[in-house]
């Protein structure tokens, strides 16, 4: 394995862990925390800088409620939740945000979100109740 590969595979895994963790909300000093690491050094590992330790992978796993092989790409063939590149551009920009706006922007889109679920029903009842028709 030459140098680019194991790096290349360090963030592979760490885009892995990253996503796991924003899932949860969890903060990186959080994560860190939990698994007995300082705040910095999750961030070494999401971006490839510093290779996890199995232990520490481990860990994670354990905590995430996940196979360890998860973070090597196992099981990936089943459906997942995949963002194309606008999507996570604009998290990106939202998380770049003061934590005040960053918490407005979040309720603004919950709020849109609810509304366009509740159209959608809406919309749905009225199919049903035509076909019922």
């Amino acid at each position: 394995m030459n140098m680019f590969q194991g790096r290349e595979f360090d963030e592979t895994l760490g885009k892995r862990l990253k996503l796991l963790r924003q899932s949860r909300r969890m903060s990186m000093d959080n994560l860190g925390g939990c698994i007995g690491v300082c705040g910095q050094q999750i961030h070494k590992y999401e971006t490839g800088e510093s290779r996890m330790p199995p232990e520490r992978l481990a860990a994670c796993a354990r905590m995430f409620g996940v196979p360890v092989g998860y973070f090597f790409g196992e099981g990936e063939s089943g459906p997942q939740r995949r963002f194309d590149k606008s999507v996570i551009t604009v998290a990106a920009e939202v998380h770049e945000l003061p934590s005040d706006v960053r918490q407005g922007f979040y309720s603004l889109m919950r709020a849109v979100n609810k509304m366009q679920n509740r159209d959608e029903g809406t919309e749905d009842n009225a199919r049903n109740s035509a076909k019922a028709a």
